[in-house]
């Protein structure tokens, strides 16, 4: 989609009762995406889709400056090549954002960026966090459990990371404290060591749905996780 069709769009915004919109895979550029931000403090979105763009620094710096000013909720940039300075531009305008639900996944964010993330959860509004297809490692996984105590969220997706026992077991010790009942954990290179760590802590926690699919579990981590659903008044779907 040209520039025009942009405008034209970003017109119509302010005039409309419109609350979601799409513009996915329009291959905009950070022109177009600064149109549709300017558009946004006077319309009635409250979700916008700008997944597959390549979306550079001066898009998500048009987009961050104006999330206090509207009234988005929910928000994709997914597969835009975002690397860690794109993501610390959005982390730091999430406290002044309505932003309930924020998806990050394939990018190229890796543990800085996820560090970025997890010093903005607390004073956010975020319930649902999707960093799936990243390059995120144990340190930033550990960031991001080290917050979750005092985040909002509800929903944790780290699917295709590289978080390993390091990041799996940092996150089972903060499950207890977090209000997550959704966590997907699926391809992140997770051993038994890292399965054990969260069986110890999964009866105390408020997970419903839990992936661990795509690990190298065997079968003893998988009848610690299964023994250890048990214990939960109402045991959490659990794959592997």
């Amino acid at each position: 989609m040209n520039n025009e069709g942009i405008k034209a769009i970003a017109h119509a915004l302010s005039k409309s009762g419109l609350t979601s919109l799409d513009l996915s895979c329009n291959g905009m550029d950070d022109e177009s995406i600064s149109i549709i931000a300017d558009a946004l403090p006077d319309s009635e979105l409250t979700n916008l889709d700008l997944g597959c763009n390549g979306i550079k620094n001066q898009g998500i710096s048009a987009i961050a400056a104006v999330l206090s000013k509207s009234k988005l909720t929910s928000l994709n940039l997914n597969s835009n090549e975002m690397d860690n300075e794109c993501i610390d531009i959005i982390a730091n305008a999430l406290s002044d954002s309505n932003l309930t639900c924020l998806d990050l996944s394939n990018n190229e964010i890796t543990d800085e960026g996820a560090c970025a993330i997890a010093t903005g959860l607390s004073q956010s509004s975020l319930t649902s966090l999707n960093l799936s297809s990243n390059e995120i490692g144990g340190q930033g996984a550990g960031a991001i459990a080290a917050a979750l105590s005092g985040s909002k969220l509800t929903d944790l997706d780290l699917c295709g990371n590289r978080i390993g026992d390091e990041g799996a077991s940092a996150i089972a010790v903060a499950l207890p404290d977090s209000k997550l009942i959704s966590l997907n954990l699926c391809d992140n290179g997770i051993t038994d060591e890292g399965a054990s760590a969260i069986a110890a802590t999964l009866p105390d926690s408020k997970l419903t749905s839990l992936d661990l699919s795509l690990n190298e579990i065997t079968d003893e981590g998988i009848n610690a996780i299964k023994a250890a659903a048990l214990q939960q008044p109402t045991p959490p779907k659990v794959l592997f």
